[in-house]
């Protein structure tokens, strides 16, 4: 268990390190960047979400809490993906366009998939 402990904490490592910025307009500008060359590039780029599919189903474990990582990563890739969309078509962003014109700093919160996925994780498939 500890080993798949280390490889989520690696990919939501290299994950965060791509999608580095110190805004939140930093930040959607560098995922941007990615979505803009490739759609399927950008999906690719999110190791942990075929990780944790790949610890879903191997251990047959469809618990709440291993489902909900799962859950979570893909409405994260896919709320991605839709926003990315709306830039790119030239679409309102609504509030969501407000929030990144403000320039504040992300602070702790590009790490709480660092946080999150590994203690879902290890509450999920403690029990191995």
């Amino acid at each position: 268990m500890e080993i798949f402990l280390i490889a989520i904490i690696s990919l939501e490592l290299f994950e965060l390190y791509w999608q580095r910025g110190d805004t939140l307009k930093e930040y959607i500008q560098n995922i941007y960047y990615f979505y803009d060359k490739n759609l399927l590039l950008f999906i690719c780029l999110h190791p942990s979400f075929y990780l944790y599919l790949f610890l879903q189903i191997s251990f047959n474990n469809y618990s709440l809490l291993a489902s909900l990582m799962s859950v979570i990563k893909a409405l994260d890739i896919v709320f991605k993906i839709s926003l990315l969309h709306k830039i790119k078509q030239n679409q309102d962003l609504g509030l969501y366009g407000l929030i990144t014109e403000d320039n504040r700093p992300i602070g702790v919160l590009k790490y709480l998939g660092i946080a999150l996925y590994p203690m879902l994780f290890y509450f999920g498939y403690g029990n191995l």
